[in-house]
């Protein structure tokens, strides 16, 4: 196996064992990214004039040559009186924008291959190692800044792949990797297909110093000279009047080629080169899903490939809006120092300045200088300033409700949720092109682990109240279980103030007790509050974990408990002997986890109950379930010896108390056997 590029992994990586062949790959290759490029360029010149705007270069324009090409973005030279304001109204639509997109993460779940026990428990374990992968590789933040290219361009990209010769966070050799891509880096092959899978051919193109590529690949690459054609990086660095350092060494444009169809590989495959030099190739997509490692994010559909931003339509309106107010200041300079008219000869021009208090000399017998009269400015030249603004808005879909105001005369709730939708329902496809693009990320990811992940390795989630849960898998375990699948809508942004204030409301009537309400309130200081309140819980939920990893003991053992027990049962009357049921609980008694003093035995038995309705308790061993029953039995007892209270475990008062406290009846099971006076309390 050849080492390649980090996303390159096949066992079928080989090089052209001729230079003809080299030669015909290199001449087929660049001849196609020559042709995407040309394609592109009308879409890079609308996201240069995006990314410009953004960054508050608002009177930039495409210079033309002589050849009537466009050639680069540039501030036309102007006299230096005229005004250039720049009141930059796309920023803050942008960062609003990104918010929606980002403020809810999407959710999903895992889909079992079927209804048996074995895959049920494969897809629990996936859903572990997908929340495990999320938190490990930043996806919160990866998505931020994907997002951040589809908001300004229309169009961001993530790509995912193994790189074998990385670390995982447990030190097991090899890695998943998740990157964002911008779309100044990707080419597709057919801007009328609108799927990326539907391309017969994407290109992904990345500028990287001469000794990164020697110490990945192997090889000396000849750095690209001066006179070669710009990166798009220094396109833009130039029309926004950076510079960027250069490297010592130089560097070169490494070019990937992912391709369904080509000559050369009939059943597609992956295909390096830089400098006209093939570095390697892979026959054959190299990961098992078979899919191109690329997962695109929409911004407003075009019928194309490459989708639009709202920027596009704000920029006219920019333009507008700050043309117009350059000219009201004009307006006001000239006034504040207003224009004269004399006659010619009268005054020496030279000595004409704005000092305060000059004495202005003239030739007498002539007329003094006079101030130019000036018209003020009408008043419809400031009510466009308003028009632009609202039509930004409109075009943005940002009204007062989105930025946190509501209009005038609006003060019910139920119409300020709707003008709420109203707006947000503007940028549905953006928000389902999120929730899609998860869920084919998470795909992708679980497919790694299956492929890639033939060892254990540690796998940390956070459990229910962010109790840290850790576990070994490997690829095996999740046994093909791949299938996750997002819910619909979870990306839609929704008020916290509203989702607080009917939390509120269910405490207040009492339909949530106030315990579990502070846990959905997502406030900071309440959030704290829950966490002290669930000290006692969260050690139910360590105790479940552990009874449920206990080592079953062998039936034979406890056939000779029950024995013993039942030879020991001979010596007292026969109406005081134990049940069969309760021989059987007494022999696992050695095998139930002990009560500690300091356990709150209402908090155990509610959240131990819990537990046993839930799939994965169904899942475990008969033995191993009546364990844990038999312990949450126990906490009853205690319960009630501390109280004074003599009941029997079944009677109804009992199960009131319980229910009481927001948890359902005790499960009816066999009586446990009647325990030693303070023998099974130890000391917490």
């Amino acid at each position: 196996m050849e080492m390649n590029l980090p996303s390159s992994e096949s066992d079928s990586s080989t090089r052209p064992k001729t230079s003809e062949s080299n030669k015909e790959i290199v001449g087929w290759l660049d001849s196609q990214y020559s042709r995407m490029k040309n394609e592109r360029t009308i879409f890079e010149r609308e996201w240069f004039g995006n990314l410009a705007f953004y960054f508050g270069q608002q009177w930039v324009q495409w210079l033309r040559t002589g050849t009537n090409v466009y050639a680069e973005l540039k501030v036309p030279v102007a006299p230096p009186w005229r005004v250039r304001l720049v009141s930059n109204k796309i920023k803050p639509m942008v960062r609003k924008e990104l918010a929606r997109l980002t403020k809810e993460r999407p959710t999903g779940a895992v889909i079992p291959a079927s209804t048996e026990d074995k895959d049920i428990m494969a897809a629990a374990s996936a859903e572990q190692i997908r929340e495990h992968l999320w938190r490990e590789l930043k996806m919160n933040r990866l998505l931020r800044r994907t997002l951040f290219w589809t908001v300004l361009t229309g169009n961001g990209y993530v790509k995912d792949y193994w790189d074998p010769s990385a670390k995982d966070s447990d030190g097991s050799p090899g890695r998943i990797i998740c990157e964002p891509v911008s779309p100044f880096h990707l080419f597709a092959g057919d801007l009328q297909e609108e799927t990326i899978e539907g391309q017969p051919l994407l290109l992904h193109v990345s500028v990287k110093p001469t000794s990164w590529v020697k110490s990945v690949y192997g090889v000396d690459i000849k750095a690209e000279g001066k006179n070669s054609s710009p990166t798009w990086e220094a396109q833009l660095l130039k029309g926004l009047n950076l510079q960027n350092a250069e490297h010592p060494g130089g560097t070169v444009q490494i070019k990937e080629a992912w391709i369904k169809q080509a000559p050369f590989l009939k059943d597609g495959g992956r295909v390096v080169w830089a400098g006209g030099q093939v570095i390697s190739i892979d026959e054959g997509l190299p990961y098992a899903y078979n899919d191109y490692p690329f997962t695109k994010f929409e911004h407003i559909e075009t019928g194309r490939f490459y989708s639009q931003s709202f920027i596009s339509d704000l920029i006219p309106l920019q333009k507008e809006y700050n043309r117009t107010r350059s000219q009201i200041i004009e307006a006001k300079n000239r006034m504040a120092k207003p224009q004269l008219i004399a006659q010619k000869g009268a005054v020496d021009t030279r000595r004409m300045t704005s000092e305060p208090g000059l004495i202005i000399e003239f030739t007498p017998g002539m007329l003094p200088p006079q101030p130019l009269p000036l018209q003020a400015l009408p008043g419809y030249v400031a009510q466009e300033l308003d028009r632009n603004i609202m039509d930004m808005n409109d075009i943005a879909s940002q009204h007062e409700i989105t930025k946190g105001q509501s209009p005038p005369g609006v003060e019910a709730a139920t119409a300020i949720s709707f003008l709420q939708e109203q707006d947000d329902s503007a940028i549905s496809n953006a928000l389902s092109s999120v929730e899609e693009g998860v869920e084919r990320i998470s795909k992708h990811l679980l497919s790694h682990v299956v492929e890639f992940w033939e060892v254990p390795r540690m796998v940390r989630v956070s459990g229910v109240n962010y109790a840290v849960e850790a576990s070994e898998l490997k690829g095996s375990d999740i046994n093909g279980a791949t299938d996750w699948t997002v819910v619909n809508g979870s990306a839609t942004p929704r008020s916290i103030a509203a989702k607080q204030a009917f939390i509120t409301d269910l405490m207040k009537n009492q339909f949530i007790n106030p315990e579990l309400g502070l846990r959905y309130l997502g406030i900071a200081e309440t959030d704290s509050i829950y966490q002290d309140l669930q000290i006692d819980t969260r050690e139910a939920q360590h105790e479940n974990i552990l009874m449920s990893r206990i080592e079953p003991p062998a039936e034979e053992e406890l056939t000779q408990k029950a024995n013993a027990i039942l030879q020991a049962q001979q010596q007292i009357p026969e109406q005081s002997r134990l049940q069969p049921v309760q021989i059987a609980n007494r022999a696992l008694l050695e095998y139930v986890m002990p009560l500690n003093s300091s356990d709150n035995h209402i908090s155990h038995v509610l959240e131990h109950e819990r537990f046993q309705k839930t799939q994965q308790f169904k899942l475990l061993p008969k033995i191993l379930q009546q364990i844990n029953i038999l312990h949450t039995k126990m906490h009853m007892q205690a319960w009630a010896a501390e109280t004074g209270i003599q009941l029997d475990l079944e009677d109804p008062r009992l199960v009131g108390v319980f229910k009481g406290h927001g948890a359902p009846p005790p499960m009816s099971i066999e009586d446990a056997p009647q325990l030693p006076p303070g023998g099974q309390v130890q000391n917490g």
